[in-house]
C-alpha cells in the first residue's frame, strides 16, 4: 500500500499486526498508570518524564512545559494521561486537558490530580499563548492548586508561569520559561510553605525535518542547575522515537509517539540511577482536518 501521507493506514495497523500493537499498548499502560493513586505534578511523556525542560516543544504537550509552545496549534485538541514515579503507588498523577486555537490566541485548560486519598494535590490551570511574529511566540499559564491532607487544614496556592519561544531560523529554536516567578507560597492559617521557582531553557537544532537535537538546562532556586540532552527521530510517518540523558542525578530516558490518524499516543520511561524506573503515557486527539 502506498503511504500518501501520515494518515494513510500503515502496515503496522493492518490486521496481522493488531495483536502486537495491542500487546505493546497494554504493557505501556500497565507500566505507566495507577489511577487509584494519584506525585506533585504530571510529568509529560515529551518533557518531564524524559528529564528535559522541553522549552522548544511546540505541540499540545507544551502545556506542561513552555506555555508559549502551544501557540503553534491550529486545531482543537483534547487529551488525558497519567504517570508514576519509581513504581510507588503514592507517587502517581493523572490529568485531562483541552486546547482551543482562535484568531486571537490559543486558549488551554488542564486539571491534574496527584497523590492518594490521604494526601493529594489538585491543580486547575488556564494557559494563553499567541504568535506575536513568525519567529516569536509568547505564553502565560495561571493555576490554582490545593493540597488536601486528611485530618489537616487544606493548603492553597495561586501563581503563574511565563515563557517565550524564538525561531530565528527554520533549523534553530530557542525557548525559555519560568515557573512561579512571583515566588508564591502555599497558604495556611499559621504558616507558609514555598512553591518551587524554576527557570528553564532549551536550544534545539533541526538538521533535517525528521531529526531534532536539544540541549536543555533547568534551575530550581533550591538546587544546582540540571543539564540535559535529547535526540528525536521520526523513524516513519507514524512513529517518532526519543532518547534523553540528564545529570544531577544521572538518568536515562526513552520515549515514543505513535500516530493513528487524529490520535497521538505518547509514552516515556526514565531510569534514575538510585530509585529506579518512572513512566508516563498520554493520549491526545486532534479535532477537525487530520492534515496537521
Amino acid at each position: 500500500m502506498m503511504l500518501a501521507d501520515r494518515y494513510s493506514i500503515p502496515k503496522l495497523l493492518q490486521a496481522d499486526y493488531w495483536p502486537l500493537l495491542i500487546t505493546y499498548l497494554l504493557i505501556s499502560i500497565m507500566l505507566c498508570c495507577d489511577l487509584a493513586a494519584q506525585n506533585l505534578s504530571y510529568n509529560s511523556p515529551r518533557s518531564g518524564i524524559l528529564g528535559i525542560p522541553a522549552a522548544t516543544e511546540s505541540s499540545e504537550w507544551a502545556l506542561f512545559a513552555n506555555p508559549a509552545g502551544t501557540a503553534h496549534l491550529e486545531q482543537p485538541v483534547a487529551g488525558t494521561g497519567c504517570h508514576n514515579d519509581f513504581g510507588i503507588r503514592e507517587l502517581s498523577s493523572a490529568m485531562v486537558f483541552g486546547c482551543l486555537p482562535t484568531s486571537l490566541a490559543v486558549f488551554s485548560a488542564a486539571y491534574t490530580y496527584s497523590g492518594y486519598q490521604s494526601y493529594n494535590i489538585q491543580k486547575i490551570s488556564a494557559t494563553l499563548s499567541r504568535s506575536m511574529a513568525p519567529w516569536l511566540n509568547l505564553g502565560a499559564r495561571f493555576y490554582y492548586a490545593t493540597a488536601i491532607q486528611k485530618g489537616a487544614e487544606t493548603n492553597y496556592c495561586f501563581t503563574m508561569d511565563a515563557g517565550l519561544l524564538l525561531t530565528p531560523h527554520p533549523s534553530l529554536r530557542l525557548g525559555c520559561y519560568t515557573v512561579n516567578p512571583a515566588q508564591s507560597n502555599w497558604q495556611r492559617q499559621q504558616e507558609r510553605t514555598m512553591w518551587p521557582t524554576i527557570f528553564a531553557a532549551s536550544l534545539a537544532y533541526l538538521p533535517h525535518k525528521d531529526v531534532k537535537l536539544e540541549l536543555g538546562v533547568e534551575k530550581d532556586t533550591e538546587y544546582e542547575p540540571r543539564m540535559s540532552m535529547m535526540t528525536q527521530y521520526a523513524a516513519v510517518e507514524y512513529l517518532i522515537l526519543r532518547g534523553a540523558v540528564s545529570a544531577r542525578p544521572l538518568s536515562l530516558a526513552l520515549g515514543t509517539t505513535v500516530r493513528l490518524q487524529s490520535l497521538d499516543i505518547d509514552m516515556g520511561i526514565n531510569h534514575h540511577e538510585v530509585l529506579g524506573f518512572s513512566s508516563s503515557i498520554g493520549f491526545s486527539y486532534h479535532f477537525g482536518s487530520p492534515n496537521r
